[in-house]
Formats: structure tokens, sequence, C-alpha cells
């Protein structure tokens, strides 16, 4: 070994201890400790004697490989993988590609172990190696969106934890990736006997709560007869064991506190009828013989007193409060410390409510650009061109992009803001710096010839594009993008892009664009056809508050499972809806993309 080489591990070293000088005082003696052995590890590794050598070397890059990743790399290319012996090749194998996980590159690291789950290789492995790999392959699955392949691993894990707190770890694992899967793709996940079947199966009981509460209660009891050994059954997730308490002390009487009256009659009535459509529908399901009152009461009044609505509700025999919506009234309502009976309002309070039992749900935007932002992180972009409308609207909904993506840690290197269809064009032109590249290009042409000719080029410091807009200007973008070179770049947007009504033909040109959306507006059935007909022919209705008035019947009684296990979901009609700490709910948009003009949902990528 050069001396140079030996000068680049002792540098390795004092960066390694110097990262180590971070941590909290309590852990100085155990950092001194790992860096005298990281020190005695590298000096082994430039021993003549391979038996000594190599060993010395794997376990330097093992230490190495979070802090010093391209050491790590340095020691690994010293080693003759083909003259290892098993042990050996499964540690070399498992930190290879921990460092290609680190980097980003989770195609290569299951191209490398996806072949390797039933090897002789990972067999003869250790049992903390072994199960490294195995996490590394699952997460990787994860971070690319193939959840179905994620939990297979996570499945073939389970066996290997002696622990019963890690193997239930792990099932909640398995739970997660499920659960990621578009409801729809779940019954051809999987049709044979298997561990998996039976966590398939159960998810879709899990995600069938938009509908009747008894009928799921029925479902999870045949889960239980077929599925009675299986690793779930003793401690169903998603807090899936409260539903026989929960169906026994559902609201028996529910109050609506909806504007219906005035400039917020359109969403109070699309609310009121979402809610009801549920209502109904779950009134005809089999077996339910549960027969719950709903009774409307009106809080369009700007001056009206809401806690005398409340009382006026309760007094009238309701078990549960759902509304209102109005910001000045959910706020006046949160002050209130006189909630006997419980709220639920349809829009976030200002301010941490004062009672415990007053819960939340709302819809808006900025779950999207959460999801958007995440998901464009998770893709790989760092530096994104945002592209918006010139309108409150269109700069409100930029600031929250910029506000989102900044906290994490991504830049937003261009804008493209437009007035119109007309004026996307130059917009787009400007902020790829294609009038630079033309101008250069005629520069040259002066300067070498007459006969010149070059293509312009776009800027390349652009690894993505957020659009903010409405569907007819939505429909340019693809179409631009291409015409200024910039045909590779991943295009994200919000709901906003689909109308709602199947049109291949006018919306061929979002083929590919990443979108949030309503899971209600990606799921056929006859009543959400019906609505969405209604309002694209211009129907009085917002997609958006039907939608969430599906979703506040879905939470009624539900609220003591959110409240109850921080793991539960409700799977809904604008969203996964989770609870925290506060009593209040927060949704999980839908993934979707276009292919072929049609809105096809997509599973999220997720993070491990």
């Amino acid at each position: 070994m050069t001396t140079n080489y030996s000068r680049f591990l002792r540098y390795s070293v004092i960066c390694f201890i110097l990262a180590g000088c971070s941590s909290q005082p309590g852990d100085t003696a155990d950092n001194q400790l790992i860096s005298n052995q990281l020190e005695q590890l590298l000096a082994d590794s430039r021993s003549s004697d391979p038996l000594i050598a190599v060993p010395a070397s794997l376990s330097a890059a093992e230490l190495l490989a979070a802090e010093q990743p391209n050491t790590a790399r340095q020691l690994l290319s010293g080693i003759s993988v083909a003259n290892l012996s098993n042990p050996l090749k499964s540690r070399y194998m498992l930190v290879d590609n921990q460092l290609l996980f680190n980097d980003g590159d989770y195609d290569a690291v299951i191209e490398n172990l996806s072949q390797q789950t039933d090897s002789s290789l990972l067999q003869a492995a250790d049992s903390k190696t072994r199960l490294a790999i195995l996490e590394l392959l699952a997460n990787s699955y994860a971070l690319q969106g193939d959840h179905l392949a994620s939990a297979n691993v996570r499945i073939s894990l389970s066996k290997e934890f002696v622990d019963a707190e890690e193997r239930q770890l792990n099932n909640d694992a398995i739970w997660r990736a499920l659960t990621q899967i578009p409801n729809d793709e779940l019954p051809g996940a999987t049709s044979d006997s298997s561990e998996l079947s039976g966590w398939v199966a159960l998810t879709q009981i899990a995600q069938s709560t938009s509908g009747d509460i008894s009928e799921q209660v029925l479902l999870l009891n045949q889960w239980r007869n077929t599925w009675g050994e299986h690793p779930a059954a003793n401690n169903l997730p998603g807090g899936l064991g409260m539903l026989e308490e929960i169906e026994r002390n559902r609201p028996k009487h529910i109050a609506l506190l909806l504007p219906l009256s005035g400039k917020l009659a359109k969403a109070g009535e699309s609310l009121r009828d979402g809610f009801l459509a549920a209502h109904y529908q779950s009134q005809q399901a089999i077996r339910n013989e549960f027969k719950a009152v709903v009774r409307v009461y009106d809080s369009s009044q700007s001056d009206i007193d809401i806690q005398a609505l409340y009382n006026q509700a309760v007094n009238n025999g309701a078990e549960l409060v759902i509304g209102p919506l109005q910001k000045s009234t959910v706020n006046n309502l949160a002050e209130s410390e006189n909630l006997t009976t419980p709220v639920l309002a349809l829009n976030y309070s200002s301010n941490q409510p004062v009672s415990d039992n007053f819960y939340q749900l709302s819809i808006s935007t900025h779950d999207e650009i959460a999801l958007i932002t995440e998901q464009a992180k998770l893709g790989g972009a760092e530096r994104v061109l945002l592209t918006y409308p010139e309108t409150s609207w269109g700069q409100r909904i930029a600031d929250e992009y910029s506000q989102v993506w900044s906290a994490l840690d991504g830049e937003i290197v261009a804008t493209a803001p437009y007035t119109d269809e007309r004026s996307m064009s130059p917009s787009l032109k400007n902020s790829l710096n294609i009038n630079i590249s033309e101008q250069r290009a005629r520069t040259i042409a002066r300067i070498v010839s007459d006969s010149f000719e070059a293509d312009a080029r776009r800027r390349q410091d652009i690894d993505a594009v957020f659009v903010v807009a409405q569907s007819q200007q939505a429909r340019s973008i693809r179409p631009l993008l291409a015409f200024y070179y910039a045909q590779d770049l991943p295009v994200y947007a919000s709901s906003h892009i689909y109308s709602g009504r199947i049109n291949p033909s006018a919306d061929k040109d979002l083929n590919t664009i990443y979108f949030s959306e309503l899971p209600w507006m990606l799921t056929s059935s006859p009543l959400n056809q019906a609505v969405r007909d209604y309002i694209g022919k211009g129907g009085n209705y917002s997609k958006s508050l039907y939608a969430l008035g599906i979703d506040a019947y879905a939470t009624s009684s539900r609220l003591p499972q959110l409240k109850g296990q921080s793991s539960s979901r409700i799977y809904g009609s604008t969203g996964t809806l989770k609870m925290d700490e506060h009593n209040k709910i927060t949704r999980r948009p839908a993934w979707a993309t276009f292919k072929n003009g049609r809105a096809v949902p997509l599973p999220t990528i997720d993070k491990h």
C-alpha cells in the first residue's frame, strides 16, 4: 500500500472522529472506542497477510460506509470477492449495496439483491447480516413504489426475528407497505393461501372504511375464521381490533351545522349531500339494523351564535355535532369550554381548541403540495421550475410551493408566471433560457460563418417542473416543454389539472404528468360517476367538498378508532385520514398520472 494511500486512510480516521464530535457528551467514550477500533482495522488492512487484511478492510468499510463512503468504496475495491468465503461475501454484498442505497441507486440494489433472497450465500450469512440485507431490499422496493414486493420481502424477514417486539415492528412495516397500494390493485395482488394473501385480504377490509361499519365488522370476523393462525390475527393493525366496540357505541343522532344559504350555500349543500349519500348507502347495507337520525341546521347567518346552535342540537338529542364550516364560527366554537358532546368541525381552527371533545377535519391544497413535493424529492428532484397563473389564487399556491419545497431543502431555480394560455409559451421559453441559447447561437454564427447552424438548448440545472394550472391550461404544458427541449423533465401538478370527466382525446396532452387527487375521483361507482357527470355539466357541487361530506360520515363513527390508535387510518374519498395528538385529522391524497389520456392511480414512493 502506498504512503499516499496510508495518509488518506489516516485522514479518514480523523474525519470520522470529527464527525463524532457532534454527538452528545455521553457518547464521547463510545466514539473514542469506535475510532480506536477503526484505526486498528485500517492498520490491519495494510497487512501482507490476506487472512488479516481482508476481514479488516471489510470491517473498516462497514464502519465508514455512512460517514466516509468514498473511503469505504476504496477499501472494498482492494478485496477480491471471488476469494471470499460465503459469510464474508454476504457482508461484502451488504456494505456494497448499502453504499448504492445511500447514493439513491435503488434500482441497482434491487438488481443485486432480489436474486439472493433464497440463495446459499444469504443462508450462509449470520442472522444480523441476513436481516440487514433483506431490510435493505425491502426499503429499496418501497422507495421505488413497489410496495407489494417490499411486503413480500418483509414477510420472508418475519421468520428471522426472535424478539417479539422486532417481529411486531416488521408486521407494522408490512401493513404500511400494503396500505400504500391503490385499492383497485389489491385484488390482483395474490389469490393463494399464502401469508401474503391473508395480509392482502385484511388490507382490503381496512380500506373499506367508506362503507358501512357493520359490514366491515362482518368481513373482519370472516377473516378471523379463515386466518386464525395468521401473524396479524393476535394484534390486528390499524385499529381494526376496536371495530366491534365502535360499532356498538356509534352515534345514533347526528347534527349537521352547515351554511345552506348565502355565498357558502354551494359548499354547504355539497357537504350535506355527500354526507347524506353516504348515510343512505350505509342504511341500505346488508344486515344493518342500525338506524341513525341525521338533522341539518343552517349556520349561514353572519352574526350567528354558534354555541347556541350547538346547544340547540345537543338539546334535541345529538350525540355528535358535525360542523360548522365557516372559519370564524369554527374558531368561536374551538374556544368553548362547554362541549359536552363531541364536535367534528369541517375546517381547521386558527388556535388550539380548548376542549378535548373538539375534532377537526378539512381539505386544503396544502395536503396536495405536501404530497407532490415529497414525491418529487423522493424521485430525485432538487432544483425545479415553477409555473403558475398571475392571479391571487395562483400566487398563493406558488408561495406555498416555495415554502414547502424550501423546507425540504429544495430550490426553485426558475419561475414561469402566465396570464393566459398564449402567455405560457414565452414565459416557459424565458425561464428555460431558450432565448439566451438562441442569442448565443446567432453570435457564434456571425463569428464563424453564415451557414453555421446550431440547435437551441435549455438550461440544465432543472430537475423537474411544478405546475399550477386548471385542466385547460395544463394541457399546454407537455407540448410546450417538448418544443423547448425539456420533454425529459418530470412534471408534477395538483388535482386542479383533472376535470374529473373521462376525456382521453382532450387529456392525452396530460400524459405522464404526476398529480395528486381525491381517491374518489379515481374510482368508479354508479354514485361517483353520476356526481362527477353532474359537476362536469355545471352542476352546483364542489367535487372536493362532496367527497369531504362522504368522509365526514365515514369519520363520524370512527373518531374513537383514530384517537385510540395512532396507526389507525380511514381510507376515505378525500385521501387517507389520520388523527394527530391534537384531534386534528389530516389527509394524504391519492397519487396518479395520465396514461392514454386517462387518469390512472399510482402507488406513492415511500420513505423507508
